[in-house]
Parts: structure tokens; C-alpha cells; sequence
């Protein structure tokens, strides 16, 4: 506390009080794909896509029973936005 003119002053209390926290939600998942690209990402010998929607990351297989459907194996949230997916391979690999 400070004693200015005569009144006590709580400013070091107040700073503390005054913190602000922020916090972002998205409330509904992002639908449409914006990057995408092929490759063997879980096991060498199944084909698999990466795509990138807006701020998640989903790993996708084909279904072998039913042509053109496609499940999730993964899928992650990350802390910003995906602009651009490419494949590249490892040397030695």
C-alpha cells in the first residue's frame, strides 16, 4: 500500500485483480479440406491421405469393403492454422 495526498492506494492489489485471460473456442469443426496429399504414413504397404481442415490434422484410409468411402484413423486439433500440406521423403527411407 502507498499513502498518496493522504489516501491509501492498493495498486499492486488491483494489478493483481485485473489479470485478463483469454481463451478461444471454435464451436464447430471445420468441414471443408483445404490440403491434401497421399502416401504410406502408418504402414508401408497401405495407402493413406493426410488432409489439412482449417486447424485439424486427419489421417484418412480407404475402406476396402466399400469403394470411394474413406475412415478416420486419427485425427488432431493444432494450435493455429494449416496454409499447405506436401510430401516428401526421407533419405534412406
Amino acid at each position: 500500500m502507498e499513502a498518496v495526498g493522504g489516501v491509501t492506494s492498493t495498486r499492486h492489489q488491483s494489478e493483481r485483480e485485473a489479470k485478463m485471460h483469454l481463451y478461444s473456442l471454435t464451436l464447430q469443426k471445420a468441414s471443408s479440406i483445404s490440403s491434401a496429399c497421399a502416401g504410406s504414413f502408418s504402414d508401408p504397404k497401405t495407402q493413406e491421405i493426410v488432409a489439412a481442415k482449417g486447424k485439424i490434422i486427419e489421417l484418412l484410409r480407404p475402406l476396402a469393403d466399400r469403394p470411394g468411402s474413406l475412415a478416420v484413423v486419427s485425427s488432431t486439433e493444432v494450435f493455429g492454422s494449416i496454409r499447405s500440406i506436401i510430401p516428401f521423403r526421407l533419405p534412406g527411407m
